[in-house]
């Protein structure tokens, strides 16, 4: 296992790097394509952060496999949502100004229910899975045109966005977008890396593969969005990091289940029922509360959201017979 121990510090090691140059790319990328960094956030960061819960999904669905698929995806929205988000917050307050990310959050809540009927009906078969791509197509749809008419923001937000393209155009899009792809292939080879690593000492103590999904991966793969995060956080831009989120999620539910579940029936341990659902649909009801209502993550929800994951992690032990 020394192999595989090596393998998880090297992969730290490049999710660090490439965190850092992704969200600095992005960010200025997107002011210098006059959107805000939320825009980018959502669909190309969010989408390029879930590369590696897409490719094992994918790998596992196509090899009969599915319980790993599922358990890896469900995991994954739960780890995001208690742990990156809750991580995040200690380093500066998640601030969502009105108006911002509403249909987004309606599209993720949306993807959380769905995913969560199909579940208890008895699982995720083709025709699921189209009706699961076919929304992600509206929402991808809705973008698009976010991207090409202009999100609809206040002066207050345009004036800021304008005043920081300034600051970035003497670096050129060029260059923000090849240090975007860099830190995007950096931050994908150091999750595959630690997740190969946690694996292969999960198998070697003769771990289920459900917990394998449910922990070692999901976690694993929840990891380019929480470097991505926190990053984003301590550059002070919080609007991005609730947006990875909601898009990694969106991602995961829709493309990467819906895919799953195209190349083959994804079926739903019991067990998944009535712990990783309620969990995953208790914290997408906080996040819109405080969201909607709120508008802001600060210390004390940041504790809430970790505490819910905290006690998730416990009543899994205690399923596992860890505890």
């Amino acid at each position: 296992m020394i192999l595989e121990a090596m393998a998880i510090l090297v992969g730290f090691a490049l999710l660090y790097l490439g965190s850092k140059w992704m969200v600095d790319g992005a960010a200025k990328l997107s002011l210098l394509l006059g959107v805000p960094p939320f825009v980018v956030g959502i669909t190309i960061v969010a989408f390029g952060s879930s590369a590696p819960e897409a490719a094992l999904a994918l790998t596992a669905a196509s090899t009969s496999s599915s319980d790993l698929a599922l358990g890896g995806i469900i995991g994954s929205n739960i780890a995001n949502m208690g742990l990156v988000l809750g991580v995040s917050a200690i380093f500066c307050p998640l601030i969502v100004k009105k108006g911002m990310l509403r249909r987004e959050l309606g599209f993720m809540l949306l993807a959380m229910l769905l995913i969560t009927i199909m579940a208890f009906l008895g699982g995720y078969t083709l025709e699921g899975g189209i009706i699961l791509l076919l929304i992600m197509a509206v929402f991808l749809g809705q973008m698009l045109y976010t991207i090409v008419k202009g999100y609809p923001i206040s002066e207050e937000i345009q004036e800021e966005v304008e005043e920081e393209v300034e600051e970035a155009l003497p670096e050129g899009k060029r260059r923000q977008l090849v240090l975007l792809i860099i830190g995007l292939v950096v931050l994908v080879g150091g999750a595959q890396a630690i997740i190969w690593g946690a694996v292969g000492i999960a198998e070697g103590l003769g771990i289920d593969s459900v917990i394998i999904g449910l922990t070692t991966i999901a976690i694993g793969t929840s990891l380019p969005e929480l470097s991505i995060s926190v990053a984003a956080a301590r550059r002070n831009e919080p609007a991005f990091v609730i947006s990875n989120i909601l898009g990694s999620n969106i991602f995961n539910s829709l493309f990467i289940l819906g895919m799953a579940a195209s190349i083959s029936s994804v079926y739903v341990p019991s067990e998944l029922l009535w712990l990783e659902f309620p969990v995953m649909l208790i914290l997408s009801g906080m996040l819109a509360l405080v969201v909607i209502w709120r508008g802001k993550i600060g210390k004390l929800e940041s504790i809430a959201f970790l505490g819910v994951y905290a006690i998730y992690i416990a009543l899994l032990a205690l399923r596992m017979g860890i505890l």
